[in-house]
């Protein structure tokens, strides 16, 4: 949790890491993905995220 910021007691599913292909794949198509779900940089609160 301190590493990446999320305070106790939440809790880190799943951490996504990037690299090189192993083979191509038809690219995702964006509308379709759940934006509310994913969290990009570090965490912050409902109330953090108003004031942004």
């Amino acid at each position: 949790n301190d590493l990446l910021g999320v305070p106790m007691p939440l809790e880190v599913l799943c951490v996504v890491a990037f690299g090189v292909k192993a083979k191509e794949r038809p690219a995702a198509d964006l509308a379709l993905l759940p934006w509310e779900k994913v969290h990009i940089g570090t965490y912050r609160t409902e109330e953090e995220q108003e004031t942004t």
